[in-house]
C-alpha cells in the first residue's frame, strides 16, 4: 500500500505542497483572527510569533508547489528559500519569548531578538550565494531542526506554567500533541535533506528516507502541519474561555 501511495503521491506533489501550504496559512489565520484583547495569559502577547511563521511558512510552501507547477524557476526558488528563513526566524523567537514567560531565569541569559540577528546573518549571506542545494541544507539543519524542537519544547513547559487553566480546559493533550508534533517536524523539515557527499546527508536524506518508508517525507510534513493546525486551534480556545 505504501508503494502505491508513494507512486501517488510522488506524481502529486503540488497536492502535498498545497495541504502543507494550506494548514500553516489557516493557523496564522486562525491565530490572528482570535480575539485576546484583555487577556490576562502571556501567551496572548507572543502567539502572534506563531502565527507570522505561519503564515510566511504556508507561503513558501505554495512558492515551492508554483514551482512544481510551471517549473523551476530561480527567482521563485529565491523567494521561497527566504520565506523559510524567515518563517525560522519568528518560530524560534517564539520560542524564546515562550521561554521567557514559562523558564524566565533560563531566558535571562538569552539576549533580546538574538534569534533574529542570527537568522537574518544566515539568510541573508545564504541568499546572497544563489547556491540553492547547500543553503537549503544548512537551514534545514541548523534554523529549522533546533527552532522546532525549542518550539515543542516551550508548548511542555507552558503546561506546567498554566496548570490549573490548562487542566481545567482539558487541553493538555492538545499542548502535549503540539509539542510532539513540533519534534517530529523539526526531523521530518530539519533532519530530512538532499543527498550530499558529506555527513549526515550522505546517509540520512530524503532519498534514503522515501526508499526506507516508501513514502515522500513532504508527506511527512504536511501531515505535521494538519496535526499542528488542529492542536493550535484547539489551544486557541483558552481565549474564548477567558472571555466569558
Amino acid at each position: 500500500m505504501h508503494t502505491v501511495l508513494g507512486l501517488w503521491l510522488q506524481g502529486n506533489m503540488d497536492a502535498v505542497y498545497f495541504v502543507y501550504g494550506f494548514s500553516f496559512v489557516l493557523m496564522g489565520l486562525a491565530i490572528l483572527l482570535q480575539p485576546r484583547e484583555g487577556s490576562r495569559l502571556e501567551l496572548s502577547g507572543v502567539i502572534w510569533l506563531l502565527a507570522a511563521f505561519a503564515l510566511i511558512h504556508g507561503a513558501g510552501e505554495f512558492l515551492d508547489m508554483w514551482g512544481i507547477i510551471k517549473g523551476a524557476n530561480p527567482a521563485v526558488r529565491f523567494l521561497s528559500f527566504e520565506a523559510r528563513v524567515v518563517s525560522y526566524l519568528f518560530l524560534c523567537e517564539f520560542g524564546f519569548e515562550m521561554l521567557r514567560i514559562t523558564a524566565p531565569l533560563f531566558s535571562r541569559r538569552c539576549p533580546r531578538y538574538l534569534s533574529a540577528a542570527i537568522l537574518l546573518g544566515v539568510g541573508t549571506v545564504f541568499g546572497a550565494t544563489y547556491n540553492w542545494q547547500p543553503a537549503n541544507t544548512a537551514t534545514r539543519y541548523f534554523l529549522a531542526f533546533p527552532t522546532a524542537l525549542l518550539a515543542g519544547w516551550s508548548f511542555l513547559l507552558y503546561i506546567k506554567h498554566e496548570e490549573e487553566t490548562v487542566t481545567r480546559l482539558n487541553l493538555n493533550r492538545y499542548f502535549r500533541i503540539a509539542a510532539a508534533t513540533f519534534a517530529a517536524y523539526g526531523i521530518f523539515a530539519g533532519l530530512m535533506v538532499q543527498p550530499a557527499p558529506y555527513f549526515p546527508a550522505n546517509w540520512l536524506n530524503n532519498d534514503a528516507f522515501q526508499a526506507a518508508i516508501g513514502l515522500p517525507v513532504q508527506f511527512f510534513r504536511a501531515l505535521c502541519a494538519v496535526v499542528l493546525t488542529v492542536c493550535v486551534v484547539r489551544i486557541l480556545s483558552i481565549f474564548g474561555w477567558e472571555a466569558h
